[in-house]
């Protein structure tokens, strides 16, 4: 049985893709923000 990738994944057609970075200086809720002022322009 093939595991699928957990950070890599569509919702409603669209590709997302998760990472972390460890020299960012942003929150978890800038990073929510940016996804949905990304998703509904």
């Amino acid at each position: 049985m093939k595991t699928k990738n957990p950070y890599i994944f569509k919702v409603n057609g669209k590709l997302v893709r998760i990472r972390f970075s460890e020299n960012s200086n942003l929150t978890a809720e800038d990073c929510l923000t940016n996804v949905l002022k990304n998703l509904y322009r």
